[in-house]
């Protein structure tokens, strides 16, 4: 997805976290105590990767329940999405209004398509365990 999205970095950093931890994070950071699928924090983000210096695109923080509630059939596809929006996030796409949310929904489409394409889309590694 790096390579698809051009992003030039080190280090994307990607946490799973509980429902409870969202709540707290999302307070926090947002001042809304409720739930969430998934929040990002930019850290080098666009800035131009340096020779020599280690580049960290950004950090995410996901909440694999409600990719879960949304589709239980479609979970890990859901989660491919929350990355993809993040990493949009970073790159300085917004969903603030109803056309930035139209233009991140479209870029999200058109990477999980390829992501399907190129057989990169998270699985579940046992389907047996749910």
């Amino acid at each position: 997805m790096l390579h698809y999205l051009e992003i030039s970095t080190d280090e994307f950093i990607i946490h799973f976290i509980t429902e409870e931890k969202t709540k707290f994070l999302h307070s926090l950071f947002f001042d809304d105590p409720t739930t969430t699928d998934c929040m990002t924090f930019p850290i080098d983000g666009t800035e131009e990767k340096k020779e020599g210096q280690h580049h960290t695109f950004g950090e995410c923080f996901i909440n694999p329940k409600e990719a879960q509630n949304y589709k239980e059939e479609e979970t890990f596809t859901e989660l491919s999405r929350y990355i993809i929006h993040c990493m949009l996030h970073c790159k300085g796409y917004k969903d603030e209004t109803v056309t930035e949310k139209k233009l991140i929904r479209a870029e999200e489409d058109k990477a999980i398509k390829h992501a399907l394409e190129k057989k990169v889309l998270l699985t579940n590694p046992n389907p047996l365990y749910t």
